[in-house]
């Protein structure tokens, strides 16, 4: 599974639990998405470690051209988390508009295989 694919299925599963109002799947998503922020435990990665088992090689570089060690990817992941957080919790009633901006910019992301925020990211420096 790649990260295009996922970000795929995570805007569109976020769209849906929008639009049906699907509370306790939209706090499980939430939960498997700060997993994956916290631990840097990434689906994408998983499942391809599972499915090619050994020869699978995550992309490696250089690490002496980042800036940083943390990877972009998981930088997105912390900062959707903060923005979905902030749209259920914080803010709810106000700025509804704002989760369902966030879905679908996903959706988008997987869709034609570009996110600004993970290139906004690794042009500071992350990984």
């Amino acid at each position: 599974m790649t990260e295009r694919t996922y970000r795929f299925v995570l805007g569109a599963a976020l769209t849906l639990l929008l639009y049906f109002h699907i509370e306790s799947l939209q706090y499980l998503y939430l939960s498997v998405l700060l997993w994956e922020a916290l631990t840097g435990f990434r689906v994408p990665l998983m499942v391809s470690r599972w499915r090619y088992g050994a020869n699978f090689h995550d992309e490696v570089r250089d690490p002496a051209t980042y800036r940083f060690t943390f990877e972009a990817e998981r930088g997105m992941r912390v900062a959707f988390v903060a923005v979905l957080i902030m749209a259920f919790f914080v803010i709810p009633a106000d700025y509804w508009y704002i989760s369902w901006m966030a879905a679908i910019m996903l959706f988008l992301a997987g869709l034609v295989n570009f996110c600004p925020m993970v290139a906004m990211l690794r042009w500071v420096g992350f990984r």
